[in-house]
């Protein structure tokens, strides 16, 4: 959103949206505290700028993720409907922040799909995908 002038399309997965629900011993250890820096808190938020939001997107995220809540893309998906713009989103029961096995080879060839869907603008090459 805040570089809708450069990215035409974007896939995010177990994104921070909001640094004061990510761990305060790291984030602070940049930001400073939300007291300190409201305005950087507040200016780092994609969610303070889903009015700029144009292009395509792919949400994934794990719905166990420890690391970034899911309530990060919950609110993301909630502001994005409000402002009713478009998007792709595929959570993953039992997903961590990251994962393997078959939610592993899911996830490869959805974004493979998400690429040659909206960048190249053809089909997947027969044997590519997982």
């Amino acid at each position: 959103t805040y570089g809708s002038d450069v990215f035409t399309h974007a896939m995010a997965g177990g994104s921070v949206t909001d640094w004061t629900l990510y761990d305060s011993h790291y984030t602070e250890r940049f930001m400073g505290t939300p007291a300190d820096n409201a305005a950087g808190y507040k200016s780092s938020s994609v969610l303070n700028h889903i009015d700029k939001y144009k292009g395509n997107l792919q949400i994934v995220h794990g719905i166990i993720d420890e690391n970034v809540h899911l309530q990060n893309t919950i609110q993301l998906t909630s502001k994005l409907q409000d402002a009713k713009k478009d998007f792709e989103m595929m959570i993953y029961s039992g997903g961590r922040h990251g994962w393997g096995g078959n939610k592993g080879a899911h996830f490869q060839n959805l974004k493979t799909k998400y690429i040659y869907k909206h960048l190249l603008e053809k089909e997947v090459p027969a044997g590519m995908l997982r």
